[in-house]
């Protein structure tokens, strides 16, 4: 079995199937098909988005009570990234623990299901990385499922993530207008405004420097000016802010649209939170079985990332984030642990087959 999710882990590895490369990604998922059809029990469906493509896979016609959920799609690499290899135990290569791994192990668990399995669902989507991918949640509405509880695979060395920060991306647009540098009184500075509102922004007292699981902001990217003698007409900026509640959600929405004006253009993107009962019954079984299989304890967690764990959050479906052993995922010498990928195939196994817990 082990050796199967190796050699998958590393097929997958290799098809390059960034943001850009779409065919790429069609041929990975079309690969995974082809792969899951060796069980006759699974219904199997590829499904086009609105910003991607995703694969459905259910072993019966039921409402699913444990649905898996991954993305298939990686952030840009050096081209040596793509071809896997194996040192110390560990699986290194671009998407290796983000989440190709993890996506290895729930495709082999699907292809194995047997007959005495629960109703089971399987998504996979190619856009997970992309800032506008909202295949899963597509699949959501589409399919209608309610899932009892789903497991979404990203990386969190066993402990079970039950919150994720929901995310507000602000583009913000400076008008000004244009003059000759030795003469600033005739035109409007666009970069200066830009720059007082950023400030403005930045001191916002929901962000206080403090630090634990808080809502946060940072100034991603700014641009502006045409000449070093010109006074800028226009400069723009993008703002990447994280929040923990809904109710913070809101608020800054309020403050943005005080800051707004003939001169301050701002479009803002909302994603949800994540947020699931740490005492929910299938999180608290979740952490037994992974206690029992790894002999150790297990952390329920809030992390600062996020994940497409959020759709199903808000669609009030239970959800946690939870992943083999690995480090480095949007960086060089990216690695999944071969022995984690093992017991992740166990414990997943054990939460599907074994009623006595």
């Amino acid at each position: 079995m082990i050796q199967n999710i190796i050699k998958l882990t590393k097929k997958l590895i290799k098809f390059r199937t960034t943001e850009d490369n779409r065919k790429v990604k069609t041929n990975c998922l079309n690969f995974i098909i082809k792969y899951l059809s060796k069980n006759t029990l699974l219904s199997i469906k590829k499904i086009k988005t609105s910003t991607g493509n995703a694969i459905f896979v259910t072993n019966m016609r039921k409402n699913p009570q444990l649905c898996l959920n991954g993305h298939i799609d990686v952030v840009p690499a050096r081209l040596e990234d793509y071809k896997p290899k194996i040192k110390t135990n560990k699986i290194f290569g671009r998407g290796a623990i983000d989440m190709k791994g993890a996506v290895a192990v729930m495709i082999e668990v699907m292809r194995r299901l047997k007959k005495t399995a629960p109703p089971m669902a399987l998504i996979l989507v190619d856009d997970e990385e992309q800032s506008v991918g909202k295949s899963t949640y597509e699949i959501i509405e589409k399919t209608k499922i309610k899932p009892l509880f789903t497991m979404v695979g990203e990386q969190t060395d066993f402990n079970i993530v039950t919150k994720q920060k929901g995310t507000i991306n602000l583009c913000i647009v400076s008008k000004g207008k244009s003059a000759h540098g030795a003469e600033p009184q005739k035109g409007i500075n666009a970069i200066t405004q830009l720059m007082d509102t950023l400030k403005k922004i930045d001191t916002w007292p929901i962000f206080k420097k403090t630090a634990g699981y808080r809502p946060t902001c940072v100034i991603s990217t700014i641009q502006g000016g045409e000449a070093t003698n010109s006074v800028p007409c226009c400069a723009q900026a993008a703002v990447n802010i994280r929040y923990t509640q809904n109710w913070e959600a809101e608020e800054i929405k309020k403050k943005i649209e005080k800051i707004k004006n003939r001169k301050i253009l701002i479009h803002a993107q909302f994603k949800p939170c994540m947020m699931t009962d740490a005492g929910n019954k299938y999180v608290e079984r979740l952490k037994t079985i992974t206690r029992k299989l790894l002999k150790k304890d297990v952390d329920i967690k809030a992390s600062s990332t996020g994940s497409d764990a959020k759709y199903f959050s808000q669609a009030g479906l239970p959800v946690v984030v939870f992943g083999p052993i690995g480090k480095n995922y949007h960086a060089d010498q990216e690695w999944v642990e071969i022995e984690g990928l093992k017991k992740y195939y166990s414990i997943l196994n054990s939460f599907i087959y074994d009623k006595t817990i």
